[in-house]
């Protein structure tokens, strides 16, 4: 079953008056900003749908998940990131420019992608160094 704010990505995409009214609902309700011209081959699995930003050129593939705060936008140079089937695209990442993603990768947790990722591939981001204040005195 497509959940509600799955369609309102795939309505937001389009352009015209559903997609106008859509794009709105998605701001106020989720603060979501889906540009007309994004390309969804299917309906999204959106786990947490806040604050989830696609770019206009973004081509996104069947059964894909993108969780809270994930950003899929544009470069300068106007180059749009393009997402494969089944990926999936943890909380806060960046996806930019022309960047490939294939089927079945995991971008995880704040990863910054500006480059391809080939199928099946894991991209995360290492655990941060703790510093602790006491030792460094």
């Amino acid at each position: 079953m497509v959940s509600k704010p799955a369609m309102l990505f795939i309505l937001a995409s389009r352009g015209g008056v559903v997609g106008r009214m859509a794009r709105r609902l998605l701001r106020v309700l989720f603060g979501c900003d889906v540009s007309p011209g994004a390309r969804f081959s299917g309906p999204p699995n959106l786990h947490h749908p806040l604050g989830i930003v696609v770019g206009m050129g973004a081509v996104i593939g069947r059964n894909v998940t993108i969780y809270q705060g994930v950003t899929i936008g544009g470069s300068k140079s106007g180059k749009y990131p393009q997402i494969g089937d089944n990926a999936i695209v943890y909380p806060n990442a960046t996806i930019v420019g022309g960047a490939v993603i294939g089927d079945n990768a995991v971008i995880g947790a704040n990863a910054f992608v500006v480059g391809n990722v080939p199928a099946n591939a894991v991209v995360k981001v290492s655990p941060s160094p703790i510093f602790n204040v006491e030792d460094e005195r």
